[in-house]
């Protein structure tokens, strides 16, 4: 978010009129993000720690077994999308 934040600032200093922003899916990496329990994470943001509860989908459930298991490895960054009123967390997984 940060580096975001100062490319935007960079650009709009040196061309004189600021960009339209029409969507931001920022990354978190392990050191922001981790599981606060089996349905719901904690991340850490620039105004303080926030715990989202989450709604995971069956395959959520089949990738977490793959990982238990020791058949897959978690990513260690998720990423955050919106869509309308929603924010996704999209995991990755190497299988």
């Amino acid at each position: 978010m940060k580096d975001a934040v100062e490319a935007y600032s960079a650009w709009a200093e040196t061309e004189g009129k600021p960009p339209v922003v029409k969507r931001v899916a920022p990354y978190s990496d392990e050191r922001t993000w981790h599981f606060g329990s089996p349905t719901a994470v904690s991340i850490r943001l620039m105004s303080g720690r926030h715990i989202v509860e989450l709604w995971p989908r069956k395959r959520f459930w089949r990738f977490e077994w793959m990982v238990m298991t020791g058949r897959a490895q978690r990513s260690s960054t998720i990423r955050l999308k919106r869509v309308k009123n929603k924010v996704y967390a999209i995991f990755t997984y190497e299988v």
